[in-house]
């Protein structure tokens, strides 16, 4: 990455930093910039899914876990939590509890138990009446 592309995003980083914290301070999930630890990212109020909860999360910063597969050390980063919790609309309360080569791995036996089970991927257009 070029120097300038660094001072861009950079840039970018903390626009979005400013723009973050300045949607609680609004919202009234905190009253001042100061509650946010610098290595933490801001959550954005307005794409968080809280699914009921009463707890407002406010910022996402690096979680360790064991995964309950492997059993090795493991942390889950803060932009991939804001991600997972932003982008994807998963419910705050849900949380890593596998890693990266595990939950490839899960996911690859779930698809072999559906395929020996006789669904495929093409089982939900399978099931509409024809017209």
């Amino acid at each position: 990455m070029t120097r300038r592309n660094a001072k861009q995003n950079d840039y970018r980083n903390s626009r979005e930093r400013a723009d973050r914290i300045t949607k609680l301070i609004a919202e009234g999930w905190i009253e001042a910039a100061t509650e946010i630890p610098q290595s933490a990212i801001p959550v954005d109020p307005h794409r968080l899914n809280v699914g009921g909860s009463y707890f407002r999360p406010t910022y996402f910063e690096d979680v360790d876990f064991v995964c309950q597969d492997c059993g090795i050390d493991q942390t889950w980063k803060a932009v991939d939590q804001a991600w997972y919790y932003e982008s994807s609309g998963a419910p705050y309360y849900s949380s890593a509890i596998r890693c990266r080569k595990c939950r490839i791995a899960e996911r690859d036996r779930k698809a072999q138990d559906r395929k020996s089970a006789g669904h495929n991927e093409n089982s939900a257009q399978d099931l509409t009446p024809n017209r």
